[in-house]
């Protein structure tokens, strides 16, 4: 990519701030949503109901919950182009580590980490380097937690390549995602910049022909309701109205006699 395609370029800046405000609103309330449903499961199963987990959970529904709030706010919208998206990814990234050290001595392995992870790469829309910013030291540290673990060498592989390939897809369809918007908004440009581009004579021919087709339109109605009007007067298989005038007048003339004697 181009140094002149940066993604901190001012108009592809601010259509990323409107975006991210857009789809952050959203997508903090669907997490916390699911925060939610999870803490009522800690709660009614008898065999889970832990309890530093169900903190956790509260912290993490109220955090998100005050995200979209924000993400909500006009205010948004001036806030740098990094601003949404570090504050959504470094929550979803805080929620993966915490609730992977508070399941791994409990559950084992669990994928509390790699499910939160994707949903961090994929909910922004991440300015160039900024992802990979954000996942570099995360993902150190939850390959610390879990190879300081005293765990089977099988938990520590299953953690180890399930963190790892969710973190390096999420990443590289999240650069996808970034790409194709960037694609999306040089287009819609482009086209933007060639409709200003018209001469000033063409688009004067564009209002005449539309005035003309207005015109014309209204002519042919006009002359189809007098057309229908006269046919309703007229008809000769309709009865005649009282009040008529006196061109749609027939006349009703006796037919002749015949004076012709009859031979028998």
């Amino acid at each position: 990519m181009s140094k002149g395609r940066a993604d901190d370029a001012p108009d592809f800046g601010a259509h990323l701030r409107r975006a991210n405000a857009r789809r952050l609103r959203s997508a903090s309330w669907t997490f916390a949503a699911v925060i939610v449903l999870l803490f009522a499961a800690n709660l009614i199963v008898p065999s889970l109901r832990l309890r530093v987990h169900a903190a956790a959970q509260i912290v993490v529904a109220l955090y998100f919950f005050a995200l979209g709030l924000i993400a909500r706010s006009p205010r948004a919208t001036a806030w740098p182009t990094s601003a949404l998206p570090l504050l959504f990814g470094l929550g979803a990234a805080a929620t993966g580590l915490v609730f992977n050290l508070d399941l791994m001595p409990r559950v084992g392995a669990n994928p509390a980490y790699s499910t939160v992870m994707i949903v961090a790469c994929l909910a922004p829309l991440w300015p160039r380097r900024l992802l990979l910013a954000m996942l570099a030291p995360a993902h150190v540290l939850y390959l610390a937690s879990v190879w300081s673990a005293r765990q089977t060498p099988t938990f520590v592989l299953v953690m180890t390549v399930g963190g790892t390939v969710a973190v390096v897809l999420g990443w590289f369809v999240a650069a996808l995602q970034v790409r194709a918007e960037r694609q999306a908004f040089d287009s819609a440009a482009a086209i933007q910049r060639q409709k200003d581009e018209l001469p000033p004579p063409w688009r004067g021919s564009i209002a005449c022909s539309t005035s003309a087709a207005k015109s014309w339109r209204s002519l042919r109605t006009t002359c189809k309701v007098r057309s229908q009007a006269s046919a309703r007067c007229c008809a000769p298989w309709r009865k005649p109205r009282r009040r008529r005038d006196a061109s749609c007048r027939r006349s009703r003339a006796p037919a002749p006699r015949c004076t012709t004697p009859c031979r028998g």
